[in-house]
Parts: C-alpha cells; structure tokens; sequence
C-alpha cells in the first residue's frame, strides 16, 4: 500500500523550523542583549557614595539604561547598567562616568571671580546647528542653560558691573566659550559645543549634578554576545 503525501508537507515542514528558529533567536537575544556595563566607585563615604549613585542613575538613566545591580561587597561598591538597545560609544559612556559636570562662568581678568556654578543651573535644552548644504560646515550642537532666579540675579548684577570685561564660560575647566560683556546678562547661558553628539552628553551631565573628581575608579565594559551565546 502506498502512502499518501500532502502535497503542502514540505512547505509547512519548512515554515515550522523557522519558526522554532526564530523563536530561538528571540529567547537568545533576551540572554545576549542588552548590553552590560560596570562602573567600580571610589572608595568614599557612605553619603557621598549615595549620591554618586543618585547622579550616575540619572546620567545613564537619560542615555537609555537602567540599574540592574549594586554589589557593595569588601568595601567596593560596583553598579552595573543594562542597555536595551546597545550601548553609547565609549566616549559617550566615559564621559557619562567620569565628568565632574562642573559649569564655570567668570571674569576672565580674575579668575577667583565665579559668576556661575553648576549649582545654579535650573534647566538645559539642546539645539542643533544645520549649516546650509554648500557651506562645508559640521553640524554643532549648543546648549541653552537657564539659571536660577538667585543665579540669574547674580550673573546679572556682575555682568552689569563689568561691562567690557572679558567674560569665559568652562565646563570641567575646559573653556566652551569666551566673550566680552556687552551688556547685562539674562537668565540663559549658551554653551556652544563641537558636536551633537558632544552637546547632548553634556546636557545629560549638567541636567544630573555634579560628580566628585575620580568618583568613578573604573569602567568595566561587557558584551554578553562574546559569553558564549549562539546567534542566528
């Protein structure tokens, strides 16, 4: 006798292994990815490791991670990050980790003269710069900074006191601006940056607060695709 074949049996056969391949691959990429990261603190005291953390949840938190775990063994207090998606360059991510974020703003003649720190930030808005297409310029970004109203007072008050003056704005003591006072200043401060990318990083840290110098001792990259995980 012979035996019937469904002229449809290869086809479905074939559907049904790529779907249960499919369905592999999905149950390895949720062991694969996201990526991980771990950030090794310095060692400090307990309120200042605290709030490191507090600052370092918002930084990465905004970059698109979260806090999957804090191990305080031996005195070591390690924080890894999962990211849903990848991970932020390298660059990105060391300077989400280990910039101080502190906003300077003072008078170039006197140095000890601070008009602005970071303490008087109320919020940061990112803009993005398109040069027309001929001009052969780069898209820059630029960071508008709106005071506090006691910051706003004060970098008034002195601006109006030293007009002509020569005036320098440096993030992490490194200077994003320079200008002379033409007049008082309002309540907003614009940080011109080198890139977008560069700017939108720097929005992320000043929107957190600031960090301790060396508050981060070490980055600690991990990419679960390399542990020993198939991919299809």
């Amino acid at each position: 006798m012979s035996r019937l074949k469904h002229p449809a049996l290869p086809f479905m056969l074939a559907v049904a292994l790529l779907t249960a391949t499919w369905g592999l691959s999905q149950v390895y990429a949720g062991l694969s990815s996201p990526e991980s990261l771990t950030l090794v603190l310095s060692p400090a005291p307990d309120e200042v490791t605290e709030r490191n953390i507090q600052v370092l949840q918002s930084r990465f938190g905004q970059a698109g991670a979260w806090i999957s775990s804090v191990d305080r063994a031996g005195g070591v207090v390690r924080i890894s990050f999962r990211f849903p998606e990848g991970q932020p360059s390298k660059s990105s991510i060391g300077f989400l980790a280990k910039s101080p974020g502190s906003l300077r703003v003072f008078d170039g003649a006197n140095t000890d003269d601070i008009w602005l720190t970071e303490s008087g930030i109320g919020k940061v808005d990112l803009a993005v710069d398109d040069p027309t297409e001929d001009s052969g310029l780069r898209q820059t970004g630029l960071l508008s900074v709106e005071t506090t109203p006691e910051a706003a007072a004060r970098l008034q008050r002195l601006s109006t006191a030293s007009k002509g003056h020569h005036v320098v704005i440096a993030v992490d003591g490194r200077t994003v601006s320079e200008a002379t006072v033409a007049g008082p200043f309002g309540p907003r401060v614009q940080l011109p940056m080198a890139s977008v990318d560069e700017a939108a990083d720097m929005a992320i840290v000043l929107r957190s607060g600031a960090l301790p110098a060396q508050a981060v001792a070490e980055v600690q990259y991990t990419n679960e695709t390399d542990r020993g995980f198939p991919s299809f």
